[in-house]
């Protein structure tokens, strides 16, 4: 099963303190100690007075895979686009690129996830039209795997994967 962390977002987040954090939500909370990969998410609103906190983030993690994502939403609906980001990319993206009875690779990585960024795009145009010709978001996800075992070759598994991609002017930065 997958264990997930998302951001929630209400029209009343206007009205928390600067600075405070943004509430999170949790499923399989209880497996997060079983998994190979330790995580930690903070998210919390700026100074801007009228504005709620219109950023965003999900984190889904199985024992073969962890995939997570941050959402920066701009605009008087920012905070709109980066929820229905939120929502959807992840389905989008995790349909394409794996197959999620075995957590193995089904399709090129550029391809998949590019056509997952367009069909998010066209989501938010079906449900904001008006909105999103002023506002939006940007996108940065990481999907890490370890690549399933080739049975010709000795060893304990395949190396582990991390393949990124971005959309708009936030990005991944990695380090070791």
């Amino acid at each position: 099963s997958v264990v997930a962390v998302w951001g929630g977002s209400s029209e009343l987040d206007v009205y928390q303190p600067f600075f405070s954090g943004k509430v999170m939500h949790f499923d399989n909370y209880a497996r997060f100690g079983t998994l190979p990969h330790a995580i930690g998410v903070h998210c919390q609103r700026g100074r801007k007075p009228s504005s709620p906190n219109q950023d965003d983030f999900f984190v889904l993690q199985r024992q073969e895979w962890l995939c997570f994502g941050v959402l920066d939403g701009h605009g008087s609906h920012g905070h709109h686009m980066s929820h229905l980001v939120q929502e959807t990319l992840p389905k989008c993206m995790l349909g394409r690129c794996m197959d999620s009875a075995q957590g193995q690779q089904q399709r090129d990585w550029p391809v998949a996830i590019s056509e997952a960024f367009h069909e998010v795009a066209k989501k938010l145009q079906e449900k904001y039209a008006k909105e999103a010709c002023a506002s939006g978001t940007t996108a940065s996800v990481v999907l890490l795997r370890r690549d399933p075992v080739d049975p010709t070759v000795n060893g304990s598994g395949g190396a582990t994967r991390l393949r990124c991609a971005f959309v708009g002017d936030s990005c991944i930065v990695y380090g070791r």
